[in-house]
């Protein structure tokens, strides 16, 4: 018997449930593109899909649900945009990205503006939270002088890598790697530090509020002090020098005839004969003022009498001889000395005025002519000496010959 089912008399209500037909006897084609969704009838709809796979790759599908694997879409896949421009939202809002150019991602984005600013410098912003165009300033740049110090600028260096400005607040300076420059204490007061090479030694310049601590101090094993050249030693002028120990090769005032003065009690030491001395180049004798009754002349013999303490004498031969006035003297005292100050030699060589016959080495006496001396021709009588001529004389007229005083 051939029996034969005709052709769309079996329904849906006759198939079983449970039957499983093999997908191969399915009438199905492959699922393709088209340029829009499908649309009519379900059958018709049916009819234009058809089965599809997803590329492992770039799919999950879990019970028959289709996602899209992180991060697997290429960027070929990626539809392409217009040139200088990349994918975002230049909205204030939430949107779908969009192209966007690049010109306009700072301005469209709510950020710095740069058409906002048209002086050249650094960009610099001033507020801590806030991203509004307020919040940031240009702020120009130069390399600075101490005649134009560029306020509120920032450095930059000139074409010789150099930068200048007037003032500098920094912890300390080194050069080349050494501390040149510091700074430090002491109980009241402090200190800045110049060092020398190496970071050893310098000048230290001290400041306090005891007068002991206001004071300059020179750290190092000799100090020399030169002239601007450098070719020689140059002088040093200063009020008072208190030291254990001063070394020098001259000590001057500043001139021949500018007053000095020495305050304490100074020794010369050594261990030989011509270690230690004070030594004059022209000043020739030891002298001593003594108030006069007037002022005399270099040269005039001084007996102690008169309204003062010292006057001439119209006597031969006087006993009571103080000496010859001095103007060369290498050692001078009694500058305290009231009244009219005579200054008379007491021991070495000095200009004294004389009259008559006299040979070298002769004691000189008063002559009775007031102020003169003449030899005693072998008749002195203690007191009475002025001083032994160093040169011959011979004259009736008054002169001056050069004598040792001092000497009997």
């Amino acid at each position: 018997i051939d029996v034969q089912l005709n052709a769309g008399v079996v329904t849906d209500t006759e198939v079983n449930a449970a039957a499983g037909i093999v997908q191969s006897k399915l009438n199905m084609t492959i699922a393709a593109t088209q340029a829009a969704a499908p649309s009519g009838t379900a059958a018709a709809i049916q009819a234009a899909n058809g089965l599809a796979s997803f590329n492992s790759a770039d799919f999950d599908v879990t019970n028959g649900w289709v996602t899209l694997k992180s991060s697997s879409v290429a960027l070929s896949d990626i539809a392409q945009i217009a040139t200088n421009t990349v994918l975002g939202n230049s909205t204030l809002g939430v949107a779908n990205p969009t192209a966007v150019a690049f010109s306009t991602v700072v301005d469209a984005g709510g950020g710095i503006k740069k058409s906002q600013y048209s002086t050249v410098g650094f960009l610099r912003r001033t507020g801590a939270t806030s991203t509004s165009d307020g919040d940031y300033v240009v702020v120009a740049g130069s390399a600075g002088s101490s005649s134009s110090v560029g306020v509120g600028e920032v450095i930059v260096r000139d074409s010789n890598g150099d930068f200048g400005g007037r003032t500098v607040d920094v912890s300390n300076i080194k050069i080349d790697t050494n501390l040149a420059i510091d700074t430090s204490t002491i109980a009241t007061g402090g200190f800045i530090r110049y060092y020398g090479y190496g970071s050893a030694g310098g000048v230290l310049i001290q400041d306090g509020s005891l007068a002991a601590d206001k004071k300059t101090a020179y750290w190092n094993n000799a100090h020399e002090f030169k002239t601007q050249n450098g070719l020689s030693d140059a002088p040093v002028t200063c009020s008072t020098l208190t030291a254990t120990t001063v070394q020098a090769t001259g000590l001057t005032t500043g001139g021949n005839t500018t007053a000095g003065t020495i305050t304490g009690r100074w020794t010369l030491t050594g261990t030989s004969p011509n270690e230690s001395r004070l030594q004059a180049t022209y000043s020739a004798d030891l002298a001593e003022n003594y108030e006069g009754d007037r002022d005399y002349e270099v040269g005039t013999v001084l007996v102690f009498g008169g309204e003062k303490e010292v006057t001439t004498s119209n006597i031969k031969g006087d006993t009571r001889v103080a000496g010859v006035v001095s103007n060369t003297a290498a050692y001078t005292m009694y500058e305290a000395c009231p009244g009219l100050k005579n200054l008379v030699a007491l021991q070495g060589r000095v200009p004294c005025k004389v009259v008559g016959k006299i040979r070298k080495g002769d004691l000189l006496v008063t002559s009775g002519i007031p102020g003169v001396a003449v030899a005693s021709n072998g008749d002195a009588k203690v007191g009475s000496i002025v001083g032994k001529a160093l040169v011959e004389y011979d004259s009736d007229h008054i002169g001056q010959i050069e004598i040792a005083v001092g000497r009997t």
